[in-house]
């Protein structure tokens, strides 16, 4: 099975010896991780919770939150210096996480999320001299479809939700599978599926959602994280949650799939994985 591990939110928020702690066990082998970076993070977005209610984005530490200001990730010289470090030795692969993380950024017209692409993309040259992305992940999972042609037509290979994609009818309603889609010569759409490690899951729930997958026979495993919810306060590991983590990348490892990028998967596209 080919497995690619997909990170969000990624920013000036985020502490270096955080992501450490969660890929050790990868990077110490050499194997990579896709880390969506947020370029310029706006710090008092306000998100629907499950139950409706507005509450506060748990990207954003909550000793920072509401400034209503944008952070720069490239002020995070650790966080950046670590990651093209990375990336240099082909363990990092740096995903394009909209702008500045506002809630629905990118279900907008083509006009609008041109202006949006062109200045993340400027952020992150500075912040990432050598690096060319060439892999986007809407925020919230959130697109629209003038978006997503927007992004084809600058050859991004684009990550998001089958929720989103089915209401794009660009994936079968049945379709349950993580799975590769071809937008145009150039470009490709990767379909994943939820949160494995979803922070309203109890440590039973997260424990059989991660036993479902070793008994899967699949393809591809796209593995969709959010770091902070490992920790709380972005300070203290919540420790059987990373227990968990860990022994499952272990476990993936040990028999044998191969954990790859998205630029890899998508240079090498077959239609054997649709």
């Amino acid at each position: 099975m080919k497995v690619i591990i997909r990170d969000d939110d990624i920013s000036y928020f985020t502490p270096a010896a955080l992501l450490e702690q969660m890929y050790e066990p990868l990077w110490n082998r050499g194997m990579p991780v896709c880390l969506s970076v947020i370029p310029n993070h706006y710090d008092s977005v306000m998100v629907p919770s499950r139950s409706g209610a507005l509450e506060p984005d748990e990207n954003t530490p909550r000793c920072e939150f509401g400034r209503g200001i944008t952070h720069h990730v490239g002020k995070n010289s650790r966080l950046t210096n670590l990651l093209s470090s990375l990336e240099n030795d082909g363990c990092v692969e740096i995903c394009v996480h909209g702008l500045a993380h506002r809630h629905r950024e990118f279900d907008v017209d083509a006009f609008r999320a041109r202006e949006l692409l062109a200045s993340s993309l400027e952020i992150l040259s500075t912040a990432f001299p050598k690096t060319n992305p060439t892999t986007f992940v809407p925020p919230y999972d959130v697109i629209s479809r003038e978006a997503l042609q927007l992004l084809a037509e600058h050859k991004f290979n684009v990550v998001t939700a089958f929720d989103t994609l089915r209401d794009l009818k660009l994936v079968a309603r049945e379709n349950q599978e993580d799975c590769i889609i071809e937008l145009n010569d150039d470009s490709v759409v990767f379909a994943c599926a939820n949160y494995l490690f979803d922070s309203l899951n109890s440590e039973r729930k997260v424990e059989q959602n991660l036993d479902d997958v070793l008994r899967r026979d699949a393809k591809l495993l796209i593995i969709v994280n959010h770091y902070w919810a490992f920790f709380d306060d972005f300070i203290r590991p919540k420790r059987r949650r990373i227990e968990l983590w860990k022994n499952f990348v272990c476990a993936l490892i040990g028999r044998g799939d191969v954990f790859t990028t998205f630029r890899q998967e998508a240079l090498g596209f077959s239609h054997s994985y649709t």
